[in-house]
């Protein structure tokens, strides 16, 4: 029964139900407000000075180092106050990254547009009102009230010991224009316009990046006729800032500097294309409202900035009421927000290069996996060729006619049909073997930490996959097996998941090159299904194909104690992937993005040493190790993916970065084999890529349990084509002395077919 059970397991195990469901958007969720105390035991690394000020008063911007450890806020009030120089930066600790409830104290506090520029004290000169950091925190750029801004140099990533002034770095963007930003690699600039009746933001391309005393003006984007809000004309803008793929784009404007007024409001902006604001269109809005309870509290939002990942937002605001700080002062402070979705202010923002990544990563692991599950499976078959126990099939075809029956006698008799009659026996040749049955479980988990370009993620499948296999010709093998996966990629620090099902038809072979030498080789055919989950809820769906080839070399000859072998690999996969659009507005309020219909290539080269173990005895049976160590070259050519927001028409081009073109393979496993028949292994596999300034690797355990099965079983087709064309199919098995047998009969021919099973037990008393 064992091929039917194996039949109608596959059939239950690959079915799966998924559901779409749509959930509003909730808006941010007001977390804390802080506004963190002096520490005047400390020193400023600038002037020497005690710091004796709080983080904040009426800040403007506030910046974060890359591990959301550190935060910057620059203050517009730089005058003597209460006998205390306001010093126009500040920065403090956070012991939980991005989580302002684990702020410490003031850590330092300067004036560098007084003490290294040489700006007047009190001037609107030496008022700051933004900051920002280039990507590895060793350049520092603020902005002042005349719409100037300055480069600062760091002895050391976000640490302001030691600053330096860039020499003339000073740029004029315009009066007015106090906030900026930067696109990723700096080679874009944008500045926004602060004034009661105008909303504007120009962009300017820089090079070389961050050079920002060369900038190119590419375009002016006036948003006031988008924006369509009724008290516009007295608002101004204060802030401005990016999705980390540049795909939306917000914009903080205030009440006219009036608490009084309207609520302050976040406008969101979708961008077809990254970091372009000729693409921009107006997403919607959202009022900031402070505290737990924001019936009637009012704000007077000076600054903003989200963490690295779009699930915090943080402004700073210079009027506040019921929110209980660090210190206990109403005004001036720093609220957090926590984020339903990715920068999901108005609508969640797509992580289209991290989801791409992920189906890419997705779609080599499934090559990966299959492929060492089969050469899994090719070891064991070198440990135990002499001695296979293998299942027979048989062939039997009922004519009830003479003239049929003999031809039928003739050819069962003939050499030909000798060489071609499944009805071979082991015993009457020795070179070829029954077919045998296996199957293979296996788990993995994968690691990958951030790259230029994706989120980091964590990568968890599920396979099963069942064989069969037969021996010919003097230790040549061929077989068959097909694996089913579950595979789910988890994007860090975002809303958004991948799952992708896959099911790969293996066929694969051993063959001989001499006595002691012979090539491994799979062929695989895989079917893709992808799905896009946002919040828990799908989103998209994806569907793919894949082929792939892996052969290599081994030799029986040993060395050593553990039977060391060397071994060279090689891997080559195309994978064909459908177009979809992946509907956020399905599940929350959101921008939908089209991915055209892509193919990539993917390979790799490995060498290395194998090693098995000779079989060690012990009371119950035997036991062997084997593993082994393979570097792997990682060839797969630069993966490059078209999409772009629906109802667009500029497409995004996006290449996708290999983790580390250098690997290192390395596995781990044994074997029991116990008396009564019943085998148990375990294998261990590590694929560690060997990265220069990140850490990812994936951890695989593949299981095996079964039982190896002297007994004979017999399996019949029965075909009477005199009578209507009826056949039968039986499969016939001793257990304990009784006969058990399962049977079926199809009327092949008949317009109305006739069908049926049976299930016989007989025996001998």
């Amino acid at each position: 029964m064992k091929f039917f059970k194996t039949i109608f397991f596959l059939i239950i195990f690959f079915l799966s139900f998924w559901q779409n469901s749509f959930a509003a958007m909730n808006g941010p969720t007001w977390e804390t407000a802080v506004r963190p105390k002096e520490d005047s035991s400390r020193t400023s690394s600038l002037d020497g000075s005690a710091v004796d000020n709080d983080a904040i008063e009426r800040g403007t911007g506030i910046a974060f180092s890359n591990d959301g450890k550190k935060v910057f806020v620059v203050n517009k009030l730089v005058t003597v106050q209460n006998s205390k120089q306001q010093e126009c930066l500040r920065t403090f600790n956070l012991s939980i990254p991005f989580d302002l409830r684990s702020a410490g104290l003031v850590l330092d506090e300067i004036d560098p547009l007084i003490t290294l520029v040489g700006k007047t004290n009190n001037g609107t000169g030496s008022r700051c009102e933004d900051i920002k950091f280039n990507n590895d925190g060793t350049k520092l750029f603020l902005t002042n009230q005349t719409g100037n801004i300055y480069q600062f140099n760091l002895t050391a990533p976000f640490e302001l010991s030691g600053i330096t002034y860039e020499a003339d770095s000073e740029t004029d963007y315009g009066t007015r224009y106090w906030n900026f930003s930067f696109n990723n690699d700096g080679t874009k600039i944008f500045t926004l316009l602060n004034t009661d009746n105008n909303q504007t933001v120009k962009e300017y391309s820089l090079s070389p990046a961050y050079d920002i005393t060369n900038p190119t003006l590419l375009n002016t984007f006036d948003m006031s006729s988008l924006i369509n809000n009724p008290d516009s004309g007295k608002d101004s803008a204060q802030a401005i800032e990016f999705s980390s793929d540049g795909t939306a784009m917000f914009v903080l404007l205030i009440g006219n500097h009036n608490a009084n007024a309207h609520p302050d409001d976040i406008f969101q902006f979708q961008l077809s294309t990254a970091f372009d604001t000729t693409s921009a269109s107006v997403l919607g809005s959202y009022s900031i409202a402070y505290g737990s309870d924001a019936s009637g509290t009012t704000g007077k939002a000076l600054g903003m900035a989200f963490d690295t990942h779009g699930k915090k937002l943080y402004v700073v605001s210079r009027y506040n009421t019921g929110i209980d700080t660090i210190d206990s002062s109403t005004n001036d402070v720093m609220h957090q927000f926590d984020l339903e979705c990715s920068y999901g202010l108005v609508g969640c923002v797509d992580l289209p290069v991290s989801n791409i990544g992920s189906q890419v990563q997705l779609a080599k692991q499934n090559v990966t996996l299959n492929t060492s599950v089969i050469f899994k499976r090719f070891e064991w078959i070198k440990r135990n060729r002499e001695s296979e126990n293998l299942n027979s099939f048989n062939l039997d075809i009922n004519y009830n006619n003479r003239l049929l029956e003999s031809l039928a006698s003739s050819l069962k008799n003939s050499q030909h049909f000798q060489k071609v009659s499944l009805k071979k026996n082991k015993k009457k040749d020795k070179k070829n073997s029954q077919w045998s049955y296996w199957s293979h479980g296996d788990i993995s988990l994968g690691s990958f930490q951030m790259t230029s370009v994706e989120e980091a993620k964590d990568i968890e499948t599920l396979g099963l996959t069942f064989g069969a296999d037969k021996k010919y010709k003097d230790y040549k093998f061929f077989g068959f097996a097909v694996r089913y996966a579950e595979n789910k990629s988890e994007i860090r620090n975002s809303f958004q998941d991948v799952y992708m099902d896959s099911l790969t038809l293996n066929i694969y072979g051993v063959n001989s090159l001499s006595d002691n030498d012979y090539l491994n080789t799979v062929f695989g055919l895989s079917a893709l299904k992808f799905k896009h989950s946002l919040t828990g809820h799908t989103s998209g769906k994806r569907n793919g194909k894949q082929a792939f080839i892996t052969t290599n070399f081994r030799t029986n000859e040993t060395f050593g104690n553990y039977n060391f072998t060397p071994s060279g690999r090689f891997t080559y996969a195309v994978t064909q992937l459908s177009d979809f659009t992946d509907f956020l507005s399905n599940v929350k309020a959101g921008t939908n993005t089209t991915y055209e219909e892509e193919i990539f290539e993917s390979g790799e080269i490995a060498t290395g040493l194998l090693f098995n173990t000779d079989e060690k005895k012990f009371s119950d049976g035997t036991i062997s190790y084997n593993g082994g160590l393979e570097f792997v070259y990682d060839f797969t050519p630069d993966v490059k993916f078209h999409y772009y927001d629906v109802g667009s028409s500029n497409t995004n081009l996006v290449a996708i970065e290999k983790y580390s073109k250098t690997n290192v393979r390395g596995n781990f496993g044994f074997e029991k084999i116990y008396l009564n028949g019943i085998t148990f292994s375990i294998n261990y596999e590590i694929f560690q890529h060997l990265d220069t300034d990140r850490f990812s690797h994936t951890d695989s355990l593949l299981f095996k349990f079964g039982r190896v099965n002297d007994d004979d079983v017999n399996f019949a087709i029965n075909y009477n084509p005199l009578e209507n064309n009826q056949t039968e199919i039986s499969y016939l098995k001793n257990l304990n002395g009784f006969d058990v047998k399962f049977s079926s009969n199809y009327s092949l021919m008949s317009k109305i077919p006739d069908y049926g099973a049976n299930l016989e037990v007989s025996g001998t008393f």
